[in-house]
Formats: C-alpha cells, sequence, structure tokens
C-alpha cells in the first residue's frame, strides 16, 4: 500500500484543527451575542480552508513558536481576515498563471503570489495570510520585491493577526472618513484649484496612504517619503505641489 503524501496529511491535520479553533470561536462569539451556536459552523468553515490550503503548501512554520502563533491566531482571533484571504486564495486557484511562490511561502507563514487578484493594477494585496500581485503587475520575479513582500506585505499579515477584527474596521472607518475628509478639502481648496490637483488623489491619499496600518508598512519598508501619497494631506509634509511626489518603484498596499 502507498503511502500517503506528508502535505496530504498535513492538510488534513492542519485543516482539521483549523475547523475545530473556527468552531470554538465561533461558539463563543455566538455565546456572548445571545447563544447561537450557529456563527461557529459559518466560521469553522473559512478556518478549516485555510488550514487546508495551507497544510497543504506547507506554509506554516511548525519549527518556531511563531508558526504556531500565526496558525491560532489565522483560525481565531484573525478569522475575518484569514476568510478573506481564503477568498483570495480560491479566485487564485482558479485564475491561470498565478505565480505561486514557494520560495515566499513554505514555512514562512504566508500565501505569496507574484501575480493573482489585485484590488488596484500596479498594486499588491494583502488579506489575511495571502499576499496577492506581489509583482505588481510587473511580469517580473517576486525576487524582485524582496523588500515589499518581506518588510511591507509581510507586516501587513501580522497586522491582520494582531489587530484581528479591529484591522478591517479601521480600514472601513478610515477609508469612509478619509474620502470624506479629503472631498470636502478639495472642494473647498483654492490651492487645489490653482495646483490643478485631482480630488482623487487627495481621496487616495487620506483614505488609504494616510491609514496608520499603511503609515506603519511604508515606514518598514523605508518609503514613505518616495511614494505616491500627494503631500497637502500626506502626514509629515502637508504641501502643495502639482502631481504630488512620485514613486520610483512598485506601488503596494
Amino acid at each position: 500500500m502507498a503511502a500517503v503524501p506528508k502535505r496530504v496529511l498535513e492538510a488534513v491535520a492542519v485543516g482539521a484543527a483549523g475547523a475545530a479553533l473556527g468552531f470554538g470561536t465561533g461558539r463563543l462569539v455566538g455565546a456572548l451575542l445571545g447563544g447561537s451556536e450557529v456563527l461557529g459552523v459559518v466560521l469553522a468553515v473559512p478556518a478549516g480552508l485555510n488550514g487546508v490550503l495551507s497544510g497543504a503548501r506547507g506554509v506554516y512554520a511548525w519549527r518556531t513558536p511563531g508558526g504556531w502563533l500565526a496558525f491560532l491566531l489565522d483560525s481565531s482571533w484573525a478569522l475575518i481576515s484569514t476568510t478573506l484571504g481564503v477568498a483570495v486564495n480560491l479566485i487564485n486557484l482558479v485564475r491561470r498563471d498565478t505565480g505561486f511562490s514557494p520560495e515566499f511561502s513554505v514555512r514562512t507563514n504566508r500565501h505569496v503570489f507574484g501575480r493573482g487578484f489585485a484590488l488596484k493594477r500596479g498594486f499588491a494585496n494583502t488579506q489575511g495570510n495571502v499576499i496577492s500581485n506581489a509583482c505588481c503587475g510587473r511580469g517580473d520575479e517576486p525576487e524582485n520585491h524582496r523588500n515589499l513582500i518581506e518588510r511591507h506585505e509581510g507586516l501587513h499579515v501580522w497586522q491582520q493577526r494582531w489587530f484581528g477584527p479591529i484591522h478591517p474596521l479601521v480600514y472601513v472607518v478610515w477609508g469612509v472618513l478619509g474620502a470624506l475628509i479629503a472631498t470636502v478639502f478639495g472642494i473647498t481648496s483654492r490651492r487645489r484649484k490653482a495646483y490643478g490637483v485631482r480630488i482623487g488623489k487627495l481621496v487616495e491619499t487620506a483614505a488609504y496612504y494616510d491609514n496608520p496600518f499603511e503609515y506603519w508598512a511604508y515606514r518598514n519598508d523605508g518609503r514613505w517619503k518616495v511614494n505616491s501619497a500627494h503631500p497637502a494631506l500626506k502626514w509629515g509634509a502637508f504641501a502643495w505641489t502639482k502631481d504630488g511626489a512620485k514613486e520610483p518603484g512598485p506601488d503596494d498596499s
């Protein structure tokens, strides 16, 4: 009888453990909200799928405390972000040539795709433990984007684990308020009209670049001063130019 491949066994074991943790998390939250156990079943699905996909690819670094911590957080506290990551993973599974990178994924506690799903062209996208479009649409190899993957997007992966449900909430609230403030500012500013600055650029700066999680990541990869945020609303700048700062390298999210 042929031996079962280790990755198959890992996928089954991690999937079952993830589903159990997701179910327990859902039951706990459900009890706090009124006693329903339905949420346990709902959360067991993405937690289990994350376990299966991560186990099949050998993503979690089981020989390190960080690997166990990553798995526990992905399957419980950070389940909202993990669910989004599973969705991106499934989208990339059915798309052609998404460029899954074993070098940047195996035993690194994350899934890295050189190409694949992205919210905006030319930007990487990180949801949960999944980094997609890490090459920012450039058609080259992930190795050329090591700083982006390790210091920016890799930080986003752990931000989502550390802050759990707070992380997506901050993105939604900050995005809405940032867009509103930037729009009002743009409409009422005489300088914006004089310098010919698009309101969309101000909205992008306030709603995205100025988000504290993005500011943290851009500072961590050494590119806060040279990203594409407009200095009129950029943290630490607050100056007017016609086009804003220009990014010499790939952008990211």
